[in-house]
């Protein structure tokens, strides 16, 4: 998962905002391993992160990642993309017997409350991500994201 660091102005443009983080999680000997990347330190662009472009990513609203990427010169292959966002609409709302109300494209906390009954912290979501240095909540709570995703 990509997370962006906006001027006020840039909003969630792609073409504007600056990518802070690369957050990547995998399952190495059974357990959920998370990397957080300030790309302030290795750009988005390296060739140390390319293997990373041809692999199947897997993130909730990941298509907005992908236009984020995109902006920035990284093309990810459409087959390689696997969003959750529209899997866990699907699956919360999808049954035509059984209607639940809510957004069919639910925000990852809240598809986790939902689907996993477990609470996503959103205490460091609001915090100051523009600084250089990121303090170890926002460290933690980056690493999180890729996991439940």
């Amino acid at each position: 998962m990509v997370q962006p660091v906006m001027d006020a102005s840039a909003g969630l443009d792609p073409f504007r905002a600056e990518i802070r983080l690369l957050q990547i999680a995998a399952e190495i000997d059974g357990r959920a391993v998370s990397v957080v990347i300030d790309i302030r330190g290795v750009p988005i662009t390296s060739p140390a992160l390319e293997p990373l472009w041809k692999c199947r990513l897997i993130g909730h609203n990941l298509s907005f990642d992908a236009k984020m990427l995109l902006a920035h010169g990284i093309e990810i292959p459409d087959e390689n993309i696997l969003d959750t966002i529209l899997m866990s609409g699907l699956v919360l709302r999808g049954q035509p017997n059984n209607p639940r109300p809510g957004s069919r494209r639910p925000s990852l906390a809240d598809a986790v409350k939902e689907g996993l009954q477990f609470t996503v912290p959103k205490t460091s979501q609001l915090s100051p991500w523009w600084r250089d240095r990121l303090t170890n909540e926002q460290i933690a709570y980056a690493a999180l994201d890729p996991v439940i995703a």
